[in-house]
């Protein structure tokens, strides 16, 4: 069982120099409607991570993504880091 980030109390989370996982395992975590521009998901394992309507960013030039699984628009998201247009 993963983490309700969305349950979390954002406002200490956030005070300071941010937030970021670094070596993780968020399997089964979500972080549903939350605003998590600015956090860090470095070298991490997130196995049915629930990012749905959330405002995120994912560079496929520095990411490994395997079986993942995307609405349209968060696939179209994802190019935004390449130079298709």
């Amino acid at each position: 069982m993963g983490i309700n980030w969305a349950n979390a109390c954002w406002q200490g989370l956030m005070s300071g120099a941010g937030l970021s996982f670094k070596q993780s395992i968020l399997n089964s975590s979500s972080f549903f409607a939350l605003n998590i521009a600015g956090i860090d998901i470095i070298e991490c394992k997130a196995q049915d991570v629930d990012f749905r309507k959330t405002d995120y960013h994912t560079d496929l030039r520095n990411n490994v993504l395997t079986r993942a699984r995307f609405c349209r628009y968060e696939a179209l998201n994802l190019l935004s880091s390449t130079d298709i247009d």
